[in-house]
């Protein structure tokens, strides 16, 4: 699992199409992508369901980036200098001679010591696009319910991880961890909140008061970033920030009433367009005048959420 000859076979295939279908690709599972996406269902489709999806996304980028710091594998490229690097970074030394020899086999002390000089192409697992993609959209087809979008979903992570090995950032081992970890964090989200009564109960509720009052599972679910801070020398303290942040501006915002979108596109993209911008702005501001990384994810994520939910109550009340 942690050999390069499937990538080499993979790279074969480069014609100018491939290439730019497996950036594509590789993109769509991305950090950027997938918000675009949350944003998107969460304020244009149904607020509700767009906010579990969010917390679904971040523990899944808390797990994967926890599991990319502890384990610490390298990066193909860090590897094996003769794959095709499409522009990103490579190692010094080519260490294939010292790869696992079996298909079970794991990196040998000795190439990890090599491999693990450059940072910039370390932490290879497991793939975080493949964290992100198969807890997002696995999420969006349990929330959902449509054979398409399963069938949309099935064929994006196995897509992504298709393309994630074509372009060389990660092993078949990466690929496949980083399914396994989205698939158990879809698991355990199943397990509170997203099995029919609890979800059917969740969706039914008209105001976030309620939830304090009557959804445990829910609160234990808006907690479980919170455990983050245990494995503060590993786990990305600001997806920890984040989420947090999200959840207090819905619980906020919604206090009353959940808002909802309906009515013509354009109110809608007005909403979704207002989030996007709000969330660049609030990032680059800041990120300039606050020193600490953490601080700033947590005031740029509840800014924008709490503002573009208050958008989205406006647009609605224009309607009655």
């Amino acid at each position: 699992m942690f050999q390069t000859e499937l990538l080499h076979l993979l790279q074969s295939l480069e014609n100018g199409f491939f290439i730019g279908f497996m950036k594509f690709i590789s993109f769509f599972g991305g950090t950027t992508a997938l918000m675009l996406t949350i944003f998107f269902i969460m304020f244009s489709i149904n607020f509700k369901k767009g906010w579990i999806l969010v917390n679904i996304l971040l523990c899944g980028s808390i797990v994967s980036r926890t599991l990319k710091s502890y384990v610490n594998y390298p990066r193909p490229l860090a590897v094996d200098t003769t794959l095709k690097t499409f522009g990103n970074n490579v190692g010094e030394t080519n260490l294939r001679d010292l790869e696992p020899k079996t298909f079970f086999e794991s990196f040998s002390p000795a190439l990890l010591e090599k491999a693990r000089t450059n940072t910039e192409i370390d932490n290879g697992f497991p793939s975080g696009h493949m964290v992100l993609i198969t807890t997002l959209w696995l999420g969006i087809s349990i929330l959902f319910a449509r054979k398409i979008i399963l069938l949309i979903s099935i064929l994006l992570i196995f897509l992504t991880g298709i393309s994630r090995m074509y372009l060389a950032q990660h092993y078949l081992g990466d690929v496949l961890g980083g399914m396994t970890a989205g698939l158990l964090v879809i698991i355990l989200f199943s397990v509170l909140i997203l099995n029919q009564s609890e979800l059917n109960f969740l969706l039914e509720l008209k105001r976030s008061g309620e939830i304090l009052q009557k959804n445990k599972n829910m609160i234990i679910i808006m907690g479980l970033p919170l455990l983050g801070l245990l494995f503060y020398h590993h786990a990305p303290l600001n997806r920890v920030a984040e989420i947090t942040a999200v959840n207090l501006s819905v619980v906020i915002i919604s206090y009353k009433k959940f808002p909802f979108a309906f009515g013509v596109w354009w109110k809608r993209a007005i909403t979704v367009v207002t989030a996007i911008l709000l969330y660049i702005g609030c990032s680059a501001l800041f990120s300039r005048i606050i020193g600490n990384e953490i601080l700033s994810a947590f005031l740029t994520t509840f800014c924008c959420w709490t503002i573009s939910g208050l958008v989205l109550n406006f647009v609605n009340s224009k309607n009655n």
